[in-house]
């Protein structure tokens, strides 16, 4: 679902701007500017993307002085590594089936964030996962 304003998206679903944001798109450096909109003040951005050579449309550099920002860079892995995880998830000599994980849409997004904040009975699970 495109939405015009991504930041106003998220603070009307979540009630805030993220406090974390890991910017994963590879190959699209305007989702790194994304990122930086949806932080929160003082948020942290990781950018686990590789967005090559290409200039990034619209960055506004003060946006991270402003906000004061954290960013990490991180590298990424590539086709070897996934396939190694995959065969190790398929394997079944771990039980990550028995892994306590809570699946949410954006609509239950604020639900979420309350379990995660261990702010519920059942406590936070190890595994959060929200599914736009």
């Amino acid at each position: 679902m495109a939405v015009d304003d991504p930041a106003e998206a998220l603070r009307s679903a979540a009630g805030s701007l993220a406090d974390v944001v890991v910017d994963v798109t590879a190959m699209a450096p305007a989702a790194f500017v994304q990122a930086l909109a949806i932080a929160k003040e003082r948020g942290t951005v990781c950018v686990a993307g590789i967005h090559g050579d290409s200039p990034v449309p619209d960055f506004r550099p003060d946006v991270i002085v402003l906000k004061e920002l954290r960013i990490i860079g991180t590298r990424g892995t590539d086709r070897p590594e996934f396939e190694a995880a995959v065969r190790l998830l398929s394997a079944g000599t771990y039980p990550f089936a028995d892994v306590p994980m809570r699946v949410a849409a954006l609509d239950g997004v604020s639900e979420l964030l309350a379990t995660m904040a261990g702010e519920r009975d059942d406590g936070p699970p190890p595994f959060s996962v929200l599914v736009p």
